[in-house]
């Protein structure tokens, strides 16, 4: 069986970040884990198109590149969005879940990037009539001036201050970090640790798996997965 992760933010917050620690945490104990987003499929279909008006692979491009073509990125994702009351995107996560090979255990699957609760089988409706759960992400730095006030980042686009925060007010879990730039998240220590606490909290306490046999591993506390509750929690 698949289980479900969706993760939302805003761009640049650490959305990926966040995926990839959840891998380590999760194959360190024995579990199959997938990263699928739901911009590759917009990626995918809109690559033919960027490459011959723009000579720019969207799959490939530079962090430079991928800002001047996240407009039409963004517009060919909302027209079909908009075609199909929100099923569009979620059907091709969909198809390619299905597609997986048969596991005797459980597979974790995450979706980096659930941006959109406006229709009523949109991103994050599909994601919990699925059965997943929603991990929202905001990025924050400290102003010199006030120790204790957090400035958090601010969207990059109409179309995120729009749909944000409604995505995060339905959220399960928030989880707050500080931007650690130019470090990544996942070099530092402190975001690695509120990662791994919010993974205790989801999931349970963690159980050292070296002595524990394979299968074992894949079974503990993916049998209590918890049921989306609506309760956001912030670190």
């Amino acid at each position: 069986m698949n289980k479900l992760i969706g993760i939302s933010g805003l761009a640049g917050d650490g959305k990926d970040s966040l995926c990839n620690m959840f891998r380590q945490l999760f194959e360190e104990r024995g579990y199959e884990f997938e990263r699928i987003a739901l911009a590759d499929s917009i990626k995918e279909e809109c690559k033919d198109a960027l490459l011959s008006l723009y000579g720019i692979d969207p799959i490939i491009c530079s962090r430079e590149d991928k800002s001047k073509i996240r407009d039409f990125l963004v517009f060919h994702g909302k027209v079909k969005r908009i075609e199909t009351k929100g099923t569009h995107w979620t059907g091709k996560i969909s198809k390619i879940i299905s597609q997986f090979p048969k596991t005797k255990n459980d597979r974790i699957v995450c979706i980096p990037d659930i941006r959109h609760a406006e229709y009523e089988n949109d991103e994050v409706y599909w994601l919990k009539k699925n059965g997943g759960i929603l991990i929202h992400v905001k990025k924050y730095e400290i102003e010199s001036a006030y120790p204790f006030k957090k400035i958090f980042s601010i969207p990059v686009n109409n179309e995120e201050a729009t749909h944000t925060p409604k995505v995060e007010a339905l959220a399960d879990y928030v989880l707050e970090w500080q931007d650690t730039s130019p470090k990544p998240p996942e070099e530092s220590h402190f975001s690695k640790q509120s990662v791994y606490e919010l993974f205790s909290l989801i999931y349970g306490p963690l159980i050292e798996t070296k002595s524990l046999s394979k299968s074992r591993k894949t079974k503990k506390n993916i049998e209590n997965w918890p049921k989306s509750s609506g309760t956001a929690f912030a670190f």
